[in-house]
């Protein structure tokens, strides 16, 4: 299936493909065994576990198996692919685990996702190190404890979703050095204080979406889950302050920021695949091309 030495491109995303994946019988274990760099499988119906043999596909950079009922643990092989830069598992049926440690090895990465994972524990302290990191996507989990100092260090971030786990804590100081975000997720879980640390360094220049638990009701307030018809509730205060939020949930409502925020993650053909933009659908597309329509619109022959 994947011994084709001079395939560079194999994209069968979006289709109805199912069953397990094939393992790799690749015979010459050189480095040069084949030229495969883009391989995007998601949005299928594969299952099964990680096939063995991956790491054989050294020059590959693109690795997409998201959005299928893959199943079994999150294969430490994947580890050696010490060239990846887009590494997409989410929305998969693996087994609970912690936040793989191999990921530590993949120095070259500008995107990482790890949604709906059944990830529980800690986030490591060596995030950090992944400075190259556009978007870390670790949303729907059941990651606790707090936010790492070292998740400052991710200079370059666009993206940040940690939406949806048991993180408690403050928001570090440290994030007042993520100027870059545009999309960042923090409801659902267990954060207190403020989020001065991303809103004051940011002036006029807000994030395009910045949800969190920010939404407070200083007056007592009728609600259909208080147990009877027009019964009264406690005032609701907000779980952590946030002046420069695009949305405040309540704590525990989960009808707000229900969304999927699964970005549409192809590599353009016009552009190398190589990332253009990043289409969240419903909530718009975030772009660090600022001429990111033009260069599309240039390239499909759009006005």
């Amino acid at each position: 299936f994947f011994n084709f030495p001079k395939l560079e491109i194999l994209d069968l995303s979006r289709n109805l493909l199912e069953g397990d994946l094939p393992g790799l019988a690749i015979s010459n274990t050189n480095d040069t065994a084949t030229k495969l760099q883009y391989l995007s499988l998601h949005s299928n119906n594969i299952t099964g576990p990680i096939p063995q043999g991956l790491s054989k596909l050294k020059a590959l950079k693109h690795l997409d198996l998201s959005v299928n009922k893959m199943a079994g643990s999150i294969n430490e092989e994947l580890g050696e692919l010490r060239g990846l830069e887009y590494l997409y598992l989410g929305n998969n049926n693996f087994s609970p685990g912690k936040f793989p440690d191999w990921i530590r090895n993949l120095t070259h990465l500008e995107e990482l996702s790890l949604k709906n994972n059944n990830l529980n524990g800690e986030i490591p302290d060596w995030i950090g190190e992944l400075a190259g990191l556009k978007l870390l996507d670790v949303g729907k989990n059941f990651l606790n404890g707090t936010l790492p100092d070292s998740m400052g260090g991710l200079t370059k971030l666009w993206i940040l979703m940690l939406n949806s786990n048991n993180l408690r804590g403050g928001i570090p100081s440290s994030f007042s050095q993520l100027k870059d975000l545009e999309t960042m997720l923090i409801d659902g879980n267990s954060f207190e204080g403020n989020t001065a640390p991303i809103c004051q360094n940011r002036g006029m220049d807000r994030i395009t979406h910045f949800v969190s638990d920010c939404a407070s009701n200083s007056s007592t307030y009728s609600t259909a889950v208080s147990g009877s018809i027009g019964g009264w509730a406690d005032p609701v205060l907000a779980e952590i302050e946030c002046e420069c939020c695009t949305l405040c949930c309540f704590d525990d409502d989960i009808f707000c920021n229900d969304d999927e925020w699964i970005a549409h993650h192809e590599g353009a053909w016009q552009s190398g695949y190589e990332r253009v933009y990043w289409n969240f659908e419903e909530n718009g597309i975030i772009s660090e091309v600022t001429d990111a329509y033009d260069t599309l619109a240039q390239a499909w022959g759009l006005p």
